[in-house]
């Protein structure tokens, strides 16, 4: 299971014998472990081993010869890339021109004067059309998958 830990202050005032125990968080998949000496907040995202297991995947025979490639891998953690994960989620035409995707490989234009924020994470979207990219709201992976095959399915359904 993926996780992203970050460690709290230690926390003063807890008994030695108190043994570790986890209690929930109002984050889905998110835990807060407490134990002696240290509080650990665990983000927990059991969709993303499945991303991370389409890295590199081709899918072919799609309607019309469209196809779609997965990229996925794990990075440390940034202000770019909090997830700390990098993805690349595309779909082509037979001839291989990218009709749409989403990533994060690189920083999008804010809708200020056209400029890049690096200190914005790179999640984006590269609609269909070949319009300008826009900044797409990151979850989870299982979101990130649902809303690629559901682009992926209206623009087949239009082509």
């Amino acid at each position: 299971m993926a996780t992203d830990a970050r460690f709290l202050p230690p926390l003063g005032g807890i008994p030695r014998r108190v043994r570790p125990r986890a209690r929930t968080t109002q984050s889905p998949g998110a835990r807060l472990l407490i134990s002696n000496s240290y509080a650990i907040l665990v983000h927990c995202d059991p969709s993303l081993d499945v991303l991370l297991d389409l890295d590199g995947v081709i899918i072919g025979g799609l309607q019309g010869g469209h196809w779609v490639k997965f990229a996925a891998r794990r990075v440390p953690a940034t202000d770019a890339r909090p997830h700390g994960i990098r993805y690349s989620l595309t779909l082509h035409d037979a001839k291989g021109v990218r009709l749409f995707g989403l990533d994060n490989a690189h920083p999008v234009a804010s809708s200020r004067r056209g400029r890049m924020s690096r200190a914005a994470p790179f999640d984006h979207v590269h609609p269909a059309g070949g319009a300008q990219a826009r900044a797409y709201p990151y979850r989870d992976a299982a979101t990130l998958m649902r809303d690629f095959w559901a682009t992926v399915d209206h623009i087949l359904e239009e082509s």
